[in-house]
C-alpha cells in the first residue's frame, strides 16, 4: 500500500509535468508517419524463383542467398535474361524453362507452375536418393526455412537428355515469400521514394524483409531507443528533487516508511511510467510498420525490456545526482555525462580493434622507401593504453552489446535466420548476458549509493 501511495503522488507530479501527453503526442507523430508509407511489391517472381533455384546447388540452402541481384529491371522487361543471368554468375546447372504465375499475376500472394531442368548429377551429391526427392526437400528453403510449399513435382516424361530430367513444379507461397519480394518503399503517400529497384540494379535492400529490418533498426532500435531513453530521463528527472524539496520531503517522513525505501519507491515509479510510454510508443509503432507492410515481426517487440533496461541504469545515475545536489538539472547532466563517456569509451575500444585487424592487411603491402613489405607492428591492445581502455570497457556498462542482441533478434527474424555478411572489420562482440549482468551491477550499486546518501543526510 506504501508503493501505491508513492505512486500515486508521482501520477500526480506527472499529470502537472505534462509527461503523458508528450507520450501521446509521440506515439500519435510516429503513426502518422508510419501510415504515409508504402510497400507496393514490383513484378519481379522469376527473379525471386531465381534466387532460389540458385540457392539449391550452393551453401545458400543454410545460410541464405549473400548475392546481389544485378541487370536491367525496368518496366518488368528483361527479367528472364538477367534471371538467367543468376545462374551464370554461380555456374549453376539447373535451367528454369518456364515460370509462370497461375492466376497470371506477378505477385507474392501468386502460385507458380515452373519447368525445371535439373541434372541428375546434382541429387546424388545432396545424397538425394532421386531429382524428385531433392526438389520436394530442398526447393525453396532459405537458411532451412520454408518460403514456398511444394505441391507438386511431375517428372516429363520423354523429356530431357540423357543426363538431366525435366520436372513440372507446382510451389504455393508460405509467409516468408513476401520478405524475399522485391518492393518499392516510399513515404508521404508516395511522395517520397525511398528504395525503388524498377529503374536500376537490384541490391538485397530492395527485399522486403530487408527494408523492413533498416526501417527498424536504424530508427527505431538505433536512434529512436537512444531519443526515447535521453527523453525518459529527462521527463523523470524531476521525480526524486521535488520529493526532497523542503516541506515535501519531511510530510513524507511522517509516514511509517523508512528513507531507503522511500526512494526506492519513487525510484520504480519512474520506471513504470517509462516502461508505459516505451509500450505505448513502439507498440504502435510496430503496429502500423506490421499493418503497412504485411509482415507481423515480434523481434521488435524486445527493444521495450531493452528501453527500459538501460533506462533503469541512467536512472539510477540521475537519482544519485539528484539526492547529492538536490537538483533535477545535476541529476539530467550526470547521467548524460555518464551516457556519453560510455559511448566514447566504445568509441574507443571499436577503433582499437579495427585497427589491429587492419595491421595484418597493412603488413602484405609492398615498403615503398625499402624493399620488402610493410611489417606489422605491436598490437594496440596490448599496449598499455589498449589494455586500460579495454579494461575498462569490459567492465563498465556496454549498451552498444545489449542493443545487438536485439539487432541480431530482428535479423533472424526478418531475414528468416540467414547469417548477414560481416566486415572483416567488424569489432568483436563480448556476451550480452555478461553486458546485462554488468549493467544491473552498476544500476544496483549507483541506486545503493543514493539510499546510502538520503538515509544520513538532514532532510
Amino acid at each position: 500500500m506504501q508503493f501505491i501511495a508513492i505512486l500515486k503522488d508521482s501520477v500526480r507530479e506527472a499529470l502537472d509535468a505534462r509527461i503523458f501527453w508528450i507520450i501521446g503526442i509521440v506515439a500519435g507523430i510516429l503513426v502518422l508517419l508510419g501510415l504515409t508509407m508504402s510497400f507496393e511489391p514490383l513484378p519481379m517472381g522469376k527473379v525471386v524463383i531465381g534466387s532460389l533455384i540458385t540457392g539449391l546447388t550452393s551453401n545458400e540452402n543454410k545460410q541464405g542467398p549473400r548475392r546481389a541481384v544485378l541487370g536491367p529491371r525496368s518496366g518488368g522487361g528483361g527479367l528472364f535474361d538477367a534471371f538467367q543471368g543468376i545462374f551464370r554468375q554461380s555456374n549453376a546447372k539447373i535451367n528454369l524453362l518456364e515460370a509462370e504465375p497461375v492466376n497470371g499475376l506477378n505477385l507474392p500472394s501468386a502460385e507458380w507452375k515452373l519447368r525445371l531442368e535439373l541434372p541428375r548429377e546434382i541429387a546424388k551429391k545432396q545424397g538425394a536418393v532421386d531429382s524428385a526427392t531433392f526438389l520436394r526437400d530442398n526447393f525453396g528453403r532459405i537458411a532451412n526455412t520454408p518460403v514456398v510449399a511444394i505441391k507438386s513435382v511431375k517428372l516429363v516424361s520423354g523429356s530431357g537428355s540423357a543426363q538431366s530430367d525435366l520436372f513440372d513444379l507446382e510451389i504455393v507461397p508460405l509467409d516468408g515469400f513476401l520478405r524475399i519480394w522485391p518492393h518499392k518503399w516510399s513515404m508521404f503517400f508516395g511522395g517520397l521514394t525511398i528504395l525503388d529497384c524498377s529503374t536500376r540494379p537490384m541490391t538485397s535492400f530492395d527485399v522486403l524483409g530487408n527494408q523492413i529490418l533498416l526501417l527498424e533498426s536504424i530508427l527505431v532500435a538505433g536512434i529512436g531507443t537512444w531519443v526515447a531513453l535521453m527523453l525518459s530521463v529527462a521527463l523523470t528527472s524531476f521525480f526524486i528533487p521535488a520529493m526532497l524539496k523542503k516541506g515535501t520531503v519531511e510530510t513524507l517522513l511522517v509516514r511509517p516508511i523508512s528513507r531507503w525505501r522511500l526512494l526506492t519507491y519513487k525510484y520504480c515509479g519512474g520506471l513504470l511510467f517509462i516502461g508505459f510510454g516505451t509500450t505505448v510508443i513502439l507498440g504502435a509503432v510496430w503496429v502500423t510498420v506490421s499493418f503497412k507492410a504485411g509482415v507481423w515481426s515480434q523481434a521488435l517487440l524486445w527493444m521495450i525490456p531493452v528501453i527500459v533496461f538501460y533506462y533503469a541504469f541512467l536512472h539510477s545515475i540521475s537519482t544519485l545526482g539528484s539526492v547529492v545536489t538536490r537538483s533535477a538539472v545535476f541529476g539530467l547532466i550526470a547521467a548524460c555525462l555518464v551516457w556519453f563517456s560510455l559511448f566514447l569509451l566504445n568509441v574507443a575500444k571499436e577503433s582499437i580493434l579495427m585497427m589491429d585487424q587492419v595491421a595484418p592487411i597493412v603488413a602484405g603491402i609492398p615498403n615503398p622507401q625499402r624493399s620488402g613489405t610493410v611489417e606489422p607492428g605491436p598490437k594496440i591492445a596490448d599496449s598499455t593504453f589498449g589494455k586500460v581502455i579495454m579494461g575498462t570497457h569490459r567492465w563498465l556498462p556496454r549498451p552498444s552489446e545489449i542493443d545487438s542482441f536485439v539487432r541480431s533478434k530482428l535479423q533472424e527474424d526478418l531475414l528468416l535466420g540467414r547469417e548477414v555478411e560481416k566486415s572483416p572489420f567488424s569489432p568483436e562482440i563480448l556476451d550480452w548476458k555478461e553486458s546485462a549482468g554488468i549493467t544491473l551491477g552498476h544500476t544496483i550499486l549507483a541506486l545503493l549509493l543514493a539510499c546510502l546518501v538520503f538515509s544520513y543526510r538532514d532532510p
